[in-house]
């Protein structure tokens, strides 16, 4: 059995937790190499995040800015919290939404 996207991200993300750039490195080359296009931003971002830890910051820079320059692009987060039978949807980069009724209503 071949390792596919899902085996390779676990092991990216063990490397994270470990700190183990040289790891990383090597297992982000080869989810790069894979045609999956919805893993990659995730990817960029956790490589990214695993040198930041290390303390490599100009890595961490330059993993973002080839991510970037590639037309890359990580999905933003959403969080929500329910108050007075409300849930509000809160948008990474300040924007929310309020889910009422059944129905989405911006804010």
């Amino acid at each position: 059995m071949r390792p596919n996207e899902c085996v390779w991200g676990a092991l990216l993300n063990s490397s994270r937790i470990h700190k183990n750039a040289s790891v990383a490195e090597e297992v982000a080359t080869r989810i790069f190499e894979l045609d999956v296009e919805k893993k990659r931003a995730g990817s960029y971002m956790l490589l990214s995040n695993v040198y930041a830890s290390c303390g490599r910051w100009d890595d961490s820079a330059r993993v973002r800015d080839v991510a970037m320059s590639n037309g890359i692009r990580k999905s933003p987060g959403w969080s929500w919290i329910e108050l007075n039978e409300r849930a509000f949807y809160i948008h990474v980069g300040g924007g929310f939404a309020i889910m009422y009724g059944g129905c989405v209503l911006d804010a």
